[in-house]
């Protein structure tokens, strides 16, 4: 097999893209401040949603407020991949 009849690396899904060649530091400041932007939209979607209707999530953040923290709420938000909706 001669090296012309090789695959082009750059176009599997796992290869190196644009956003790989920014420094870690400014990668982890953008998800930081993607959570917070995050964070702030599920707190204001989660305030619009009348209390009568999330019965359970209030009575949780006088019980246990621990699993209603801001920490919690990021991950919902992580696992539905920021999608403020969703979580």
């Amino acid at each position: 097999m001669s090296s012309n009849s090789c695959p082009v690396i750059d176009a599997y899904p796992f290869s190196k893209s644009e956003g790989d060649n920014v420094p870690h530091v400014q990668q982890q400041q953008m998800h930081d401040l993607d959570a917070q932007t995050g964070l702030s939209q599920l707190k204001a979607e989660l305030d619009s949603i009348p209390d009568s209707v999330k019965t359970s999530f209030v009575h949780a953040k006088h019980v246990a407020p621990d699993l209603v923290s801001d920490e919690h709420l990021s991950q919902f938000l992580y696992a539905e991949d920021f999608d403020v909706k969703v979580s």
